[in-house]
């Protein structure tokens, strides 16, 4: 059986940031965003999600590869909030 181009294409990394209840921001890596968002609704993705739902889905930045997704994911976890929400573009105007 001959496969689907498609299907051994890996899909690209990301980095993506859902708001949470009592304005929490939550910062993730994936490869596949619409998996990972159904993961956080069914309780799966992870317990900080879970425990701040409803969330929100507010920016998700497509990355070169899982390295370069994992460091930035990593260096937007160190900032604080405001500065997190700076370099993310979602600071009030």
């Amino acid at each position: 059986m001959i496969k689907d181009p498609q299907e051994t294409i890996p899909l690209p990394w990301s980095v993506y940031a859902l708001h949470c209840k009592g304005g929490a921001l939550y910062i993730g890596v994936t490869n596949d965003i619409e998996k990972r968002i159904n993961a956080h609704a069914k309780g799966t993705g992870s317990r900080f999600v879970w425990a701040h739902r409803p969330f929100k889905l507010v920016t998700v930045i497509p990355c070169q590869s899982k390295q370069d997704a994992m460091s930035l994911e990593y260096r937007l976890k160190k900032l604080r909030k405001p500065q997190k929400l700076r370099e993310l573009g979602l600071e009030k105007a």
